[in-house]
């Protein structure tokens, strides 16, 4: 906190309202509400300029937050440090059992595609759909397997992987259809 605002006495008022909670490390809203409003209320460019000096703050950590780096970086329109930070993030997120944020993650990095590089962006999309179909969204697991699989750097398993849930999904969809009751498969 200190890194960011210098003098942490401008926060007092806020602090004796109940509006913001300060401790060692950092500063925090004390409901979503609150924050959402003050956010709402700064300008965009000052908002970005503010997630600049916070991305800039967490990386100078020795053991930066990557979920919140990326964040950050979004927010500040670093496309950049999305680009560096939220492959690791999502890796992270995956060892913790956080799938969804991990898609989200990878997400962000692939929107950034043009910035990855071939090889980058074709270990990305197929660490993706990985995630993806262990997020329970195989269909979009699928498609973004078959994009990697598409990719010039392509691996031999992300090839494997999406012909393996294709083959996997017209799988299940024959099951579904030869087990659904003879009157729903006529309409």
């Amino acid at each position: 906190a200190r890194a960011l605002l210098g003098r942490l006495t401008v926060l007092d008022q806020a602090e004796r309202r109940g509006v913001v909670e300060v401790r060692p490390h950092a500063v925090g809203f004390r409901h979503e509400l609150a924050r959402r409003a003050v956010e709402a209320a700064v300008p965009a460019g000052e908002r970005m300029r503010l997630n600049e000096r916070v991305v800039a703050a967490l990386l100078g950590r020795p053991e930066p937050d990557l979920a919140r780096v990326v964040h950050h970086a979004v927010q500040a329109g670093d496309d950049e440090a999305v680009v560096a930070h939220a492959p690791r993030a999502a890796r992270q997120a995956v060892s913790a059992g956080a799938q969804r944020q991990a898609a989200s993650f990878y997400e962000q990095a692939l929107r950034r595609a043009r910035q990855l590089g071939d090889e980058a962006h074709a270990a990305v999309a197929e660490a993706y759909a990985w995630t993806l179909y262990h997020c329970d969204r195989p269909d979009e697991g699928v498609a973004a397997g078959s994009d990697a699989a598409r990719s010039p750097d392509a691996s031999a398993s992300s090839m494997r992987m999406a012909a393996h849930w294709r083959t996997d999904r017209l799988a299940s969809a024959c099951a579904s259809a030869s087990t659904s009751p003879p009157a729903s498969r006529n309409r």
